[in-house]
């Protein structure tokens, strides 16, 4: 895989000269100015980022006036273009970055179709939320399991864990906007839409499902729980927690929070791996996800895998 990186950077490099994340940074100039502002984009060959400040104000701003930080974090953005490049070629599926342009808010969010989105556009979608707000990150940890599973996968920006009631309100409007987004520009089943995410994102997967996407089939939580919001009036789900078996957090929440969701006529079941708060690994994401969907009327993709579980 390392080899592959470095062949795709160097691809990337010579095909694509400009690249874009909308999530708001703090910035640092060399010359000690500071300012917060979002990634509207990168020109490699000119070395200049694109900035748009928190005031609308677009700034261009060449590398080498960037401070230290700031110029190491574009090196690791790059570097992890250079890594989706080489996973999606050797998977087979397209990426795309996307902008949600809503009345109020910009989201920037990635989106994978598998490779059999190629033959059939009617397949199942998972929206899944990083507890840090690293969308592109995030899709990239999930871009094997969505492939095997036949599932597009779509993670936002932005979406972080935060304790203010006022930002709190912002993301729920920024979701609104975000979904209403999502269900124009991308062909998918719309009976079988899921949520997901890890820790805090597990959390704002059930939020979102109970307060605006109602009509979710399934929830993909990874490290997260209810967060004692045992009141909302959650939908009937399939509910796969896959939970590492040294997360004490997570793992001390599995019995109420499966009791509450079955209550309201949700199906859970919990999955095991080896490890503790974290991502799960690739194969249990898997699992996970093509249980959440087996009560789905869409089977192509992973019916052969079903039925090596199942026996």
């Amino acid at each position: 895989m390392n080899q592959l990186v470095l062949i795709f950077i160097s691809l990337l490099l010579l095909t694509s000269n400009v690249f874009a994340n909308t999530d708001n940074r703090n910035w640092e100039l060399i010359d000690g100015t500071k300012f917060k502002g979002a990634l509207i984009k990168y020109d490699i060959q000119a070395n200049m980022a694109i900035v748009k400040d928190s005031n609308g104000k677009t700034r261009e701003l060449e590398f080498k006036k960037l401070g230290l930080v700031d110029q190491a974090w574009i090196k690791k953005f790059q570097n992890l273009q250079g890594q989706m490049a080489a996973i999606i070629k050797e998977v087979g599926g397209k990426y795309e970055q996307r902008v949600s342009e809503g009345e109020k808010y910009e989201t920037a969010y990635y989106v994978y179709y598998p490779s059999l989105y190629k033959k059939n556009k009617k397949i199942p979608i998972l929206i899944l939320f990083h507890p840090g707000g690293q969308g592109q990150r995030f899709l990239l940890r999930h871009i094997l399991a969505a492939e095997r599973a036949g599932i597009i996968a779509v993670c936002p920006d932005i979406f972080r864990n935060n304790s203010s009631s006022t930002l709190k309100k912002e993301l729920d409007n920024r979701f609104i906007e975000l979904y209403d987004d999502i269900r124009k520009n991308i062909e998918y089943d719309h009976d079988r839409l899921c949520l997901g995410g890890s820790s805090g994102g597990a959390a704002r997967a059930y939020h979102y499902a109970a307060d605006y996407a109602t009509e979710c089939f399934g929830i993909y939580a990874n490290g997260g729980w209810l967060q004692y919001s045992y009141d909302r009036l959650y939908p009937a789900m399939r509910v796969a927690m896959a939970n590492g078996h040294k997360d004490r957090g997570a793992n001390r929440y599995v019995a109420p929070d499966s009791k509450n969701l079955k209550k309201k006529g949700s199906i859970v079941k919990l999955f095991s791996f080896e490890g503790g708060h974290q991502t799960a690994p690739s194969e249990t994401q898997f699992k996970a996800f093509i249980w959440m969907l087996e009560e789905s009327k869409y089977y192509a993709g992973f019916s052969a895998d079903l039925e090596a579980m199942r026996k």
